[in-house]
């Protein structure tokens, strides 16, 4: 039976779970393979304390240099774990160097090194999976390249992040406020300690960039990407929203395909949406993560599970090490790498001022005549049109809340005639802008 021997680096919450289902898993690993995968290296900066609860057997080597799992010529496949960029990078290109398959669930050094990554993939003849990187333990990955090869993806609406999908759910449900559900999230472990990747917006920038490579087949770097996160949503909002408009508000990264002159082109936006409370998005509550496909054959396709969490992560790594295994038994080469990366160029971004929908626009004016006249005058003027005008909210310290629901309008006109009518007398520079889908 081939052996096939695999190196850790990174013993954090998802690399300790990640050990320990496969240290539960080997023998069906080997029934369902034909080969058996053992465990030759594990590599942490500070081992110490987690390899008491792992329970390894003595065969597994421990160490605080990756470049030992790198440098050892038995080891086939390295499954990097470590978090961060910059020693990631190395470890991973080490190991391709070194002619060794690679499994990451990095999305922020995939995001950020595609092309590198991938160049030396293919330079070396070796394969890299990467499931865990993009929405946890759902297999969109897979799907997109594998079950729907034969569709063109028009559309993807994803949920991408568990943190601030849980923070978002608790806002609506149990009307706590941004903070208190933030607060909350962290104690349960589905926030960091410094969640500020979570709340700009930069996480789900990092996996809509991977997602949307794959789905196009060109690169969508990460900074292509328009990016707007969830720090200023307000409670009061999220209450009026459901109450009022039968929306509720999502943290969205969004792909779309649109043709123009026989050549394709794509929106590529995260920011926070309302959507329709009868949308299949609006059912994602607390850390799970979905997506949802429009494809050309199959019609919409929705992926959900858990987003957050150890297990539901270590679980992808470990299909990945299963699906990887089962390419080295059968001696497949890196020419498998071209349905990931095609070395085409980059996909042609659509300029986030040209996007139309409906916003919702809340601005705080001073209680006094002509003021909501001045409001819609500006609107008018920047050829927004409205469709509803809501003056129900209580007063706030800013002034009295004005809302607006427009009917389609460009972005670029909805930003200058925000900005305008700020600078008005009697209003307040504070605004909320956000996107209805």
């Amino acid at each position: 039976m081939q052996e096939i021997k695999v190196g850790l680096a990174g013993l954090g919450h998802v690399g300790s779970a990640a050990v320990k289902i496969l240290q539960a898993n080997r023998s069906n690993f080997s029934r369902r393979l034909g080969s058996s995968i053992s465990l030759s290296w594990v590599c942490d900066r500070h081992p110490g304390k987690k390899l008491k609860n792992l329970s390894l057997p003595k065969s597994v080597k421990v160490t605080t240099n990756y470049r030992d799992l790198i440098e050892d010529p038995r080891v086939d496949v390295l499954i990097e774990l470590m978090g961060g960029v910059a020693d990631a990078r190395r470890a991973v290109l080490g190991a391709l160097q070194a002619g060794k398959h690679v499994i990451t669930a990095n999305k922020r050094l995939l995001s950020q090194h595609w092309d590198e990554i991938f160049r030396a993939a293919e330079r070396h003849r070796k394969l890299v999976y990467f499931e865990a990187s993009v929405a946890g333990a759902i297999p969109i990955l897979q799907a997109v390249q594998n079950s729907l090869a034969a569709n063109e993806i028009q559309e993807v609406l994803g949920i991408l992040n568990g943190t601030t999908n849980y923070i978002l759910t608790r806002m609506i449900h149990d009307r706590m406020s941004f903070d208190a559900a933030l607060r909350r999230a962290q104690e349960l472990g589905f926030a960091e300690k410094d969640p500020t990747l979570d709340l700009n917006g930069s996480d789900t920038v990092h996996k809509l960039s991977i997602l949307a490579s794959l789905v196009t087949g060109l690169r969508v770097p990460p900074g292509r990407i328009h990016r707007e996160g969830i720090a200023g949503i307000d409670l009061n909002d999220v209450l009026f929203a459901g109450g009022e408009l039968g929306r509720t508000v999502r943290l969205l990264g969004i792909l779309r395909l649109q043709r123009r002159g026989g050549k394709n082109f794509y929106e590529a936006r995260v920011h926070p949406a309302l959507i329709e409370q009868k949308h299949p998005l609006a059912s994602v509550h607390d850390e799970y993560n979905a997506v949802l496909l429009k494809t050309s054959y199959a019609g919409d396709q929705m992926f959900y599970g858990k987003g957050a969490g150890a297990e539901p992560a270590a679980s992808a790594v470990l299909g990945d090490l299963f699906m990887l295994a089962k390419a080295i038994t059968a001696q497949k080469s890196a020419n498998s790498n071209r349905m990931i990366w095609s070395g085409h160029g980059a996909a042609e971004i659509i300029p986030m001022a040209e996007l139309e929908c409906e916003f919702f626009l809340k601005f705080f004016a001073k209680d006094m005549p002509g003021i909501l006249s001045r409001i819609t005058g500006v609107l008018g003027r920047h050829g927004i049109s409205i469709s509803q005008i809501y003056q129900k909210f209580d007063k706030h310290p800013a002034g009295v809340p004005i809302v607006f629901v427009t009917h389609s309008a460009k972005e670029a006109a909805v930003q200058k005639a925000v900005a305008a009518i700020t600078r008005l007398p009697h209003v307040a520079s504070k605004s909320v802008c956000l996107r209805m889908l």
